[in-house]
């Protein structure tokens, strides 16, 4: 029985049935193709059905046919018949994943493509953006850049006017100053001129030894009026020197504070008189003190001067305020410069005496005179101070011994000093003095003073240089830095 039929039974006719060739009933699946597109799932079904219909035929002529090789042949047939179904549902299958395959294919490549064409959109845009941007930026650089120019072009047209307006101006002021200075010129010459016929007339009497002397010995007896009325009748009073020692240690205190600051120096120089004016309590008290500031002011030039010779400036600035604020300083200052370095009045005397010694400020300790160049420094340091002082404009009136006239006499004097009395010390004390104050010796005194500093430096250290005195030598160099540089080498000024 086969799909319920029985091979025996009448379902067919018994008629004979054309012969049919096996072969033919199979459904060739390499010919046989639907005339129009269908789906794969229909045309499989399509293919089953036509097979599973001659099958069926098959069925039929195996049942009419009895003999084992018509049945053998059939089976056959019926294997090869499976065997292409079989063949055409893998076909199917593999036609199936093969299109699903190229479907995802195409699916990414389509969206590949819309990733590219989205990226070449973004591209697109971000580079207009861009282009966008930098006429923006070109734009504006360009209007910075016109503003700057018309802003470059106004300064300079209001600077150029402010140029000419100033130009203007110094050309009327110069020809202002210049029928000034031609009238000035003309009255200064002749008060120059007056002033030189002065000087020489004056030079005739201030250079002679006898009158130098008689103002050495003035000095050196105040000294001794000093001595007996004011420090020995403090010594009587121990209490009231007790009190005036306090008044001196803080003077001493302040006297060590200087430096090279004005605003310093002011407030020292205030401190130091409202200190010295409390005093005024009481006479002898005020001139002990006064007395002291000027020991102390000698004593502070001889040591520290020494080692720094610009120090001379806030000393001397200093000493020349308290000359100014303190009634009676004068006397006891003169007095002490004198006794302690003679060489600034253009005194000289011999020295192979104790007296002379002496008289020219050396310092014996222990029976024994000081070292030669201990004394030349002090005296050095003390000519410096003393200079500075007087040419720092000292009333000439009131304070005749610091002054630009004493100055010269210092100059004079020494020029005119005996050869055979002459040491290194002088050459010493000149060189000093010549840092301190020469330049402004010239600024007084005009060609005269030329011609005094020039003897200095010609004649008068031609004989230092002979004796082989070493400020000579440095007192020839100074001379050569005026000569050849308009240089006078001039203590260097304190700071603000």
């Amino acid at each position: 029985m086969k799909f319920g039929l029985d091979f025996n039974s009448d379902v067919l006719p018994r008629s004979p049935v054309a012969n049919l060739d096996p072969s033919s009933a199979l459904f060739d699946v390499y010919k046989s193709r639907p005339a129009t597109p269908r789906t794969e799932k229909a045309l499989a079904i399509e293919l089953l059905n036509n097979t599973l219909s001659r099958m069926n035929r098959l069925l039929i002529l195996r049942a009419q046919d009895s003999s084992a090789e018509r049945r053998r042949r059939i089976e056959l047939l019926f294997q090869k018949g499976r065997s292409q179904n079989d063949y055409i549902g893998q076909l199917v299958e593999q036609k199936s994943a093969l299109d699903r395959k190229l479907k995802k294919r195409e699916v990414q490549q389509i969206i590949e493509h819309q990733e590219k064409l989205r990226r070449e959109e973004e591209a697109r845009r971000k580079a207009l953006q861009e282009e966008k941007e930098r006429k923006e930026r070109e734009e504006l650089e360009r209007k910075k850049k016109q503003e700057e120019e018309a802003k470059r072009k106004e300064e300079e047209a209001a600077k150029q006017r402010a140029e000419e307006e100033k130009k203007a101006a110094e050309e009327k002021k110069l020809k202002e100053e210049k029928e000034k200075a031609e009238a000035l010129l003309k009255l200064k010459e002749k008060l120059r001129k007056a002033k030189e016929e002065a000087a020489r007339k004056a030079a005739g009497g201030f250079t002679v030894p006898e009158e130098v002397e008689k103002e050495v010995l003035k000095f050196r007896q105040d000294i001794l009026d000093i001595k007996k009325n004011i420090v020995e009748e403090m010594n009587k009073n121990r209490e009231l020197k007790k009190n005036a020692g306090v008044v001196k240690r803080k003077l001493n205190i302040k006297f060590g504070q200087l430096s090279s600051s004005m605003t310093q120096l002011n407030t020292i120089t205030r401190e130091v008189v409202e200190l010295v004016n409390y005093t005024k309590q009481n006479e002898l008290v005020y001139q002990w003190i006064l007395n002291f500031i000027a020991k102390a002011i000698v004593a502070q030039a001889e040591t520290e001067v020494i080692v720094q010779p610009t120090a001379a400036l806030p000393l001397a600035r200093l000493a020349l305020h308290l000359l100014q604020n303190l009634d009676g300083l004068y006397y006891y200052l003169c007095a002490r410069f004198a006794k302690k370095c003679a060489l600034i009045l253009g005194y000289t005397c011999a020295i192979d005496t104790e007296e002379g010694r002496t008289r020219m400020g050396w310092r014996r300790t222990d029976e024994k005179w000081e070292a030669e160049v201990k004394y030349e420094e002090r005296m050095g340091g003390i000519a410096a101070v003393w200079a500075v002082m007087a040419r720092l404009g000292a009333d000439q009136k009131s304070f005749p011994f610091f002054s630009m006239a004493s100055e010269w006499k210092l100059m004079a004097r020494m020029l005119n000093t005996s050869k055979d009395l002459i040491t290194n010390v002088h050459y010493v004390v000149f060189c000093n003095w010549w840092e301190a104050a020469a330049e402004y010796l010239v600024k007084n005194y005009g060609k005269q003073a030329i011609k005094g500093l020039q003897l200095a430096v010609g004649d008068w250290v031609s004989y230092g240089k002979l004796k082989s005195y070493p400020a000579a030598t440095r007192l020839s160099i100074l001379g050569e830095d005026y000569a050849t540089q308009g240089n006078f080498n001039l203590l260097k000024e304190m700071d603000n």
